[in-house]
């Protein structure tokens, strides 16, 4: 493989279903398969960077249940259709 599959995980939390769901599986990814993957785990995504473009340089996006992430993605949907909409008149 020439390319490392960049991988971002994003855990509910740092306990719990966070830790066994999304932290620890993928932390056994790049233990043991660091050759193949690049993985990057973040508890908040930055707000300063368009998401659709913080996203880009994964391959692959675990997210999972995150009230934070959820409003994140929301706000840039709505503002991205929003946009859409608005230049179609």
């Amino acid at each position: 493989m020439d390319k490392k599959i960049k991988i971002l995980v994003v855990p509910s939390d740092h306990g719990g279903c966070g830790f066994f769901r999304s932290t620890q599986p993928h932390l056994y990814i790049a233990e043991h398969y660091s050759d193949l993957f690049d993985i990057e785990i973040m508890y908040h995504l930055p707000t300063d960077t368009p998401l659709d473009q913080f996203l880009s340089k994964y391959d692959i996006v675990h997210i999972h249940e995150h009230r934070q992430t959820l409003a994140i993605f929301t706000s840039h949907f709505a503002r991205k259709n929003n946009r859409n909409r608005s230049t179609k008149s």
